[in-house]
C-alpha cells in the first residue's frame, strides 16, 4: 500500500468519526429540551416499515373518514362517543378503527352514516375490546347480514339499536351471549326472515321491536327462549297467519303489536299462553273473522285494538276471556251490529270511569240491537265513553234489510207493491220492483239523535238467544219491555181471530157445556 492511500484512508475514518459525535451530542441536546418542556420524543431509525400514526377519535375534524364527538369533551377515557361516518366505505382494517382500542371506559357508543359514506358490516373487532360498553348504535348503514355473534359477547351490552341499515337476514345466534342485554330494536330495515335460533341465550331481554320489515312468516318456537320478553313490536310487516306456536314462552309478555299486517282470520287459543298480555294491537289488517275463543286465555288483557278491519259480524261470546278490558276499538270495520250479548262481559268495567268503547264508522243498522247503547251512555261515568257512543252512526231504510220475505218489509209504501200500467192499459214488469230499488237507500242517521223508542225490532230479532234476561241480571232493562230495552213491535197479521170460549154452568141439573162461539 502506497504512503498516500493510507493517509487518505486514515483522514476519511477521522472525519467519519467527527461526524457521529457531532450526531449524538446534537440527538442528546434535542432529548433534553423537549424532556424540559413535558415532551416525550421518540428517534426512529430509518426503517423499511412506515408507522401509522395513531388516530384521536375525539377531534371532530370533518375531514376525515370517521369524525366523532367525546363526552366529557377531549378526554382520554370518554364515556360516551357518537361518530360520523363519511367518505365513502370504511375498510375493517382502517386505522381509525384503531383508536377505539385506548378507549377503556367506553359505555355509549353511536355510529351514523352520512350520505357520502358507507359502512357494510357491524365493526365486531372494535366491539370485542369495549368490555364496559352498554349501548350501541349503528344508523343508516348497508348491513345486509348479522352474523353470529356479531356484537363480541360482551358481558355489560344492555341495549342494540340498528334502525335504518337495511338488514335482510339474522342469522342464528346473531345476539347469542350476551347476559344483560334487555333491549333490541331492529326496526325500519329489510328483514325478510329471522333464524329460528337468532335470538337465543339472551336471559334478560326485555323489548324487541321488529316492526317495518318485510316478515311474512313467523317460526314456531323462534321466542322460545325469550322468557323476560314484555314487549314484541311486529307492526308493518307482512305476516298473513297467526298461530298458538308463534308465541310460545312468552310468559311474561306484556305488550304486542300486530297492527298493519296481513292477518284475515284469528283462530281459536292463538294467544293462549300469553296469561301476562296487556295490549294487544290487530289494528289495520284483513282481519274478516274471528273465532269465538280467539282471546281465550287473556284475562288479564286491558286493551284491545282491532280498528280498521273487515269485520261484518262476531261471535257472541267473543268477549267472553277479557274481563279486564279498559279500552275496545272497533272503529272502522263493517259491523252490522253489536248487540248486548257481545258486550255484556265487558259491562261492569263500562258503567264505571274505568273503560272505553269505541265503534264509530262501521255500518251498523238502526234497529233494537243497538238499544243497550242508550242505557250505557245514560248511566256510565265516563264521560270519554258518553262521548264516544254520542257519535256513533247507523242506516235506517224504508225497507228493513233484515231478510228477503215480504212480510218483514213492514215500512214500505203499501202503493208501491201495487201493479203498475202504462198509458196504453199494458202491464208494466218488474215496475214495483223498479220503484222499491230506488226507495230502499239507506238513511245514515246519528243513533243518539233517532231516540230508542224509534228503533224497529222486527220478528226475527226477538227470541230466547237475545233476550231481555242477561241486562235484567245487570239492572239495565225494565221486564215488562221487550228485547234490550225496547217495546217489542210485532207485525200485525190480516188473518180472521177464532177463539174458543168455554163456559161452564154449575145448577142443581148438573154441568152444562156450552160450545164454542166464533167472535
Amino acid at each position: 500500500m502506497s504512503p498516500s492511500r493510507t493517509t487518505c484512508s486514515r483522514s476519511s475514518l477521522a472525519t467519519l468519526a467527527l461526524i457521529l459525535s457531532i450526531t449524538s451530542t446534537l440527538a442528546r441536546s434535542y432529548e433534553k429540551d423537549t424532556h424540559r418542556k413535558g415532551k416525550s420524543t421518540q428517534i426512529y431509525a430509518s426503517q423499511p416499515t412506515i408507522t401509522t400514526p395513531l388516530v384521536d377519535i375525539c377531534s371532530e375534524d370533518i375531514n376525515m373518514k370517521l369524525a366523532c364527538h367525546c363526552s366529557p369533551e377531549g378526554h382520554a377515557k370518554a364515556q360516551k362517543v357518537s361518530c360520523s361516518i363519511f367518505d365513502g366505505e370504511l375498510p375493517r382494517k382502517d386505522a381509525n378503527w384503531l383508536a377505539f382500542h385506548t378507549q377503556t371506559s367506553l359505555e355509549n357508543l353511536k355510529f351514523t352514516v352520512r350520505k357520502s359514506g358507507n359502512l357494510t358490516y357491524i365493526p365486531s373487532d372494535v366491539l370485542f375490546t369495549l368490555k364496559k360498553l352498554r349501548t350501541l348504535s349503528i344508523e343508516y348503514g348497508i348491513i345486509a347480514d348479522i352474523h353470529p355473534y356479531a356484537f363480541g359477547n360482551l358481558t355489560e351490552l344492555r341495549t342494540v339499536n340498528l334502525p335504518n341499515n337495511q338488514i335482510r337476514m339474522l342469522h342464528p345466534n346473531a345476539f347469542a351471549n350476551h347476559p344483560s342485554l334487555d333491549e333490541i330494536m331492529l326496526e325500519n330495515n329489510d328483514i325478510r326472515k329471522v333464524d329460528r335460533e337468532a335470538f337465543v341465550n339472551l336471559p334478560m331481554l326485555i323489548k324487541l321491536n321488529l316492526a317495518n320489515n318485510t316478515i311474512s312468516e313467523l317460526h314456531d318456537n323462534g321466542f322460545i327462549e325469550l322468557s323476560k320478553l314484555e314487549e314484541l313490536r311486529l307492526e308493518m310487516n307482512m305476516i298473513s297467519v297467526l298461530a298458538k306456536e308463534y308465541f310460545k314462552g312468552l310468559d311474561n309478555l306484556k305488550i304486542l303489536k300486530l297492527s298493519f299486517n296481513d292477518v284475515n282470520y284469528v283462530g281459536g287459543t292463538v294467544f293462549a299462553d300469553l296469561w301476562s298480555l296487556q295490549m294487544l294491537f290487530l289494528d289495520g289488517n284483513k282481519i274478516e273473522k274471528l273465532d269465538e275463543r280467539a282471546f281465550d286465555g287473556l284475562s288479564n288483557l286491558h286493551y284491545l285494538h282491532l280498528e280498521n278491519n273487515r269485520l261484518i259480524t262476531l261471535e257472541t261470546g267473543t268477549f267472553t276471556s277479557v274481563p279486564a278490558l279498559k279500552v275496545l276499538n272497533l272503529d272502522g270495520n263493517a259491523l252490522e251490529t253489536l248487540s248486548y250479548n257481545h258486550i255484556v262481559p265487558l259491562m261492569d268495567n263500562l258503567v264505571n270511569k274505568s273503560a272505553l268503547l269505541s265503534i264509530r264508522e262501521n255500518r251498523f243498522i238502526c234497529d233494537c240491537r243497538l238499544a243497550w247503547v242508550y242505557d250505557l251512555s245514560n248511566r256510565t261515568s265516563n264521560e270519554d265513553l258518553r262521548e264516544s257512543l254520542s257519535k256513533i252512526e247507523c242506516t235506517l231504510g224504508k225497507k228493513t234489510s233484515y231478510s228477503n220475505d215480504p212480510r218483514h218489509a213492514q215500512s214500505v209504501d203499501p202503493t208501491l207493491l201495487e201493479p203498475a200500467f202504462d198509458d196504453d192499459g199494458e202491464y208494466i214488469e218488474d215496475a214495483a220492483e223498479n220503484e222499491f230499488t230506488v226507495e230502499e237507500q239507506p238513511e245514515v242517521l246519528n243513533l243518539i239523535k233517532v231516540g230508542k223508542e224509534r228503533l224497529p225490532c222486527p220478528e226475527e230479532l226477538i227470541g230466547p238467544t237475545d233476550g231481555p234476561y242477561p241486562r235484567e241480571s245487570k239492572g239495565l232493562v225494565d221486564r215488562s219491555r221487550g228485547h234490550s230495552g225496547v217495546s217489542a213491535i210485532r207485525p200485525s197479521s190480516s188473518s180472521t181471530i177464532y177463539s174458543a170460549v168455554a163456559c161452564i154452568f154449575v145448577s142443581s141439573v148438573g154441568l152444562v157445556m156450552i160450545s164454542s162461539d166464533r167472535l
